[in-house]
């Protein structure tokens, strides 16, 4: 083991506590009432917010403003949600407050598993005023909601099912006029650095009640939210600049909610006839997509190189480092060099600022600090007996080995200075992601389609097969792979730059595509 003892100065940890911190939509933004927001929150920051109303009899689209506000105390958020809508065409206002408590539980085993159990606090009220007079006031509420999040290196997915009651008084007294509305749901998501996406879909079962009869209808709702990137080069339009043009980062907020409803239609007197309405439709929400320009690397070296496009995006990006010495794409990348990259691109899974303890985090910073101006002497030591702590890639792969995203190669040995094969590094990067199980059976049974499969090692099969499934390898024209072949940072450009269109767009689309049976978009 390597040690070094280092000195933080009380300036240096200021400067990465007030580090901004990027965020993006986080889950429970849109709340829990089958509506939709859009675009990135800041804490008690009104966002616009849509959704449709059931319980009139007929859909009623409202719109407005929801403002979430959150506290963490230890293992539990407590959550506040404030709506305030209205539909004008029609003469209608919603005022809408609930706090939900967020119990929060590992999963054991080390299993880098989270459980979310959600209640609903005891103080709630809505009311649904419209224009004719009649008001609609939510008198109870049962409300249970529960969630499962799977944290890996670079990308956290969750699933939830909801289920919940809510009953209304009908008028301002009590006339014997209610309506039940029973919700059951699904709720599948993922969060990751280059974008979010959350899906949900709602089952509304509603019944109506008068003192003369009683009638019912359904309803069901489907909800898209994501957050994505794009990049795009830009051309300068004059001929005498110093640079030629640059990459832009885009970043797209969207979210769509698609409705159907069935229910008797109602009479004059607001009582039910034979006759059947059918309804549906949609809403949705977007946001003017935010840029960024990303910087401009010097790579005049490059011009006309084949691989030119992917070099210059991938030091646009920050992923490949501008230094004294120049990347030659025919050099052998190393697995420091590697891994290096790696941990650039997944970067870190967004968190949600305002969940942070701050509490704990005064006390941690007043401990490290102990008093203005003192120095806290701390202790680093390295995993690897071939990384030193002053290695340029020890951060980067100390931290790719905390996440067990790498291990050793034997004998406290990382092998940081050896050279890396194809199917070392697709094993990194679909660990990165977590789908190694959507590989057949144990790795002997994952059979590729290349002629050299028989070359693949056994602990790199599943890795490979799931590669080739998610569009990251191809084979070449005669049906090869090559899965021991070392790569060179060219190699590396090309797989770090499908791996991040995939992250981008790839599993945002499989997402679509593969429960569009459940989620109709």
């Amino acid at each position: 083991m390597k040690k070094v003892s280092v000195i933080l100065v009380s300036l240096l940890i200021l400067t990465f506590i007030f580090e901004p911190i990027q965020t993006f939509a986080q889950k429970g933004d849109n709340g829990y009432e089958g509506g939709i927001t859009v675009g990135v929150r800041e804490d008690r920051t009104p966002m616009q917010y849509q959704e449709v109303c059931f319980i009139t009899g007929e859909p009623l689209v409202l719109k407005g403003t929801l403002t979430i506000n959150k506290s963490k105390k230890q293992d539990t958020i407590i959550t506040t949600y404030n709506y305030t809508l209205r539909n004008d065409d029609v003469g209608a206002v919603l005022t809408r407050n609930f706090t939900y408590n967020i119990q929060l539980s590992d999963g054991g085993n080390g299993n880098n598993q989270q459980i979310e159990k959600v209640t609903l606090g005891r103080n709630f009220t809505e009311v649904l005023r419209l224009v004719n007079g009649d008001t609609y006031v939510l008198t109870n509420y049962d409300f249970d909601f529960s969630s499962l999040t799977d944290t890996r290196p670079a990308i956290n997915y969750y699933a939830g099912t909801l289920n919940a009651r809510k009953v209304y008084r009908i008028g301002n007294s009590d006339n014997g006029r209610t309506v039940t509305q029973e919700i059951t749901g699904k709720v599948h998501g993922y969060n990751q650095y280059w974008g979010s996406v959350e899906l949900a879909s709602l089952d509304y079962v509603i019944n109506w009640a008068t003192p003369t009869a009683q009638w019912g209808g359904t309803a069901h709702i489907n909800l898209s939210n994501t957050v994505t990137n794009e990049f795009k080069y830009v051309d300068n339009i004059p001929e005498e600049i110093s640079f030629k043009g640059r990459y832009v980062q885009f970043t797209n907020y969207n979210s769509t909610l698609i409705y159907t409803f069935s229910a008797p239609e109602l009479d004059t007197e607001g009582e039910p006839t034979y006759r059947t309405v059918e309804k549906q439709g949609s809403l949705k929400l977007e946001n003017q997509p935010t840029q960024k320009s990303l910087v401009v690397p010097e790579l005049s070296y490059l011009r006309g190189h084949w691989l030119e496009e992917e070099m210059k995006r991938l030091y646009s990006l920050q992923i490949f480092k501008e230094n004294e010495n120049k990347i030659i794409p025919e050099n052998y990348i190393t697995r420091g060099e590697f891994v290096a990259a790696v941990m650039e691109v997944i970067k870190e899974v967004p968190e949600d600022p305002s969940l942070k303890d701050r509490t704990s985090e005064r006390r941690t910073t007043s401990t490290r600090m102990r008093g203005r101006g003192r120095a806290v002497e701390e202790e680093i030591v390295s995993p690897f007996v071939d990384l030193p702590v002053d290695h340029p890639y020890f951060n980067q792969i100390n931290n790719a080995y905390s996440k067990s995203l790498v291990s050793g190669k034997g004998q406290g040995k990382f092998g940081t200075d050896d050279n890396i094969s194809l199917e070392e590094a697709l094993v990194i990067l679909i660990r990165a992601l977590g789908l190694e199980n959507l590989a057949p059976g144990p790795g002997p049974n994952a059979i590729t389609p290349f002629i050299d499969d028989d070359q693949i090692s056994t602990y790199a099969r599943k890795a490979i097969y799931i590669a080739n499934r998610i569009g990251l390898i191809t084979a070449d024209e005669r049906g090869y792979v090559y899965p021991k072949k070392l790569l060179s940072f060219g190699d590396a450009a090309v797989l770090l730059d499908k791996f991040i269109n995939y992250m981008c767009e790839g599993l945002k689309n499989d997402w679509e595509k593969n429960i569009k049976d459940i989620y109709s978009f």
